[in-house]
């Protein structure tokens, strides 16, 4: 067996194994689209039948996420083909749907809650507390994705931690998933954690034998997010804070 034959058997192997995992980022972004779909198909189809009990508002907005979630998995496909040229014109695109998401997502929040009446729907004061949340981590995580194009690791990493935040509103509504901890967004927190933040760490742990700094600081504001939502979502003020900002609305 000649030398170069014994390198080519060492190599074989890792070359398959980085072709596989290089199309990571668009399983994921596949998987983010079905976990969408289950989480907020059921009340889609309810609106296309006229049984919807929710303004076409919610549902424009249900249109303008899954917007994002084709964008976010079109930009992975490009990368994964190495195809920059097109990876960077649908960055552009990825922009302005990033600004429509987040105008969406204080539109609807607006609009629901001028609807409806405090002192009958006060289990929505929770949920409240999750939607700004969201409205906050989003753009944070899609502009340090903007800031840090130009290094690949954290590019991807941060644009996925922006999908995984739109996707967690879906993880709210998956009735079907057992609740582990208690009812509530620690349910839907903790599916987040295994069903998308644990694939990237057993991608990174495959392809780096470490986790990658995006994956570790993406996780940490996302925990801290969800320590703060635990702090603060059972505490009075919390209810004195959203009531009072529901009396402003109406």
């Amino acid at each position: 067996m000649h030398a170069t034959d014994t390198v080519a058997l060492h190599e074989t192997p890792a070359g398959r194994r980085a072709g596989v995992l290089r199309w990571f980022f668009v399983i994921l972004a596949v998987w983010c689209m079905a976990l969408a779909l289950s989480g907020f198909g059921p009340s889609f189809v309810q609106y296309l039948s006229g049984r919807s009990p929710f303004p076409p508002i919610i549902h424009f907005h249900g249109a303008i996420m899954m917007a994002w979630l084709v964008t976010y998995a079109t930009q992975a496909t490009f990368a994964a083909r190495t195809d920059l040229r097109m990876h960077k014109k649908v960055g552009q695109l990825a922009i302005g749907v990033a600004g429509a998401v987040w105008l969406a997502m204080v539109a609807v929040t607006i609009v629901t809650l001028k609807r409806l009446d405090p002192t009958v729907y006060q289990f929505l004061v929770p949920p409240l507390l999750v939607q700004v949340g969201a409205i906050v981590m989003f753009p944070l995580f899609v502009s340090w994705a903007y800031l840090g194009r130009r290094n690949a690791g954290w590019h991807k990493r941060m644009m996925t931690f922006a999908t995984f935040t739109l996707v967690q509103a879906a993880l709210d509504r998956m009735d079907l998933l057992p609740n582990q901890v208690s009812h509530g967004f620690l349910d839907s927190a903790l599916r987040l954690y295994v069903l998308l933040i644990l694939p990237l760490i057993v991608f990174d742990f495959a392809t780096q034998r470490r986790l990658h700094p995006a994956t570790l600081m993406g996780g940490f504001m996302v925990v801290a997010m969800h320590a703060i939502i635990a702090a603060l979502v059972t505490h009075p003020a919390w209810s004195v804070v959203a009531n009072a900002f529901w009396n402003w609305l109406r």
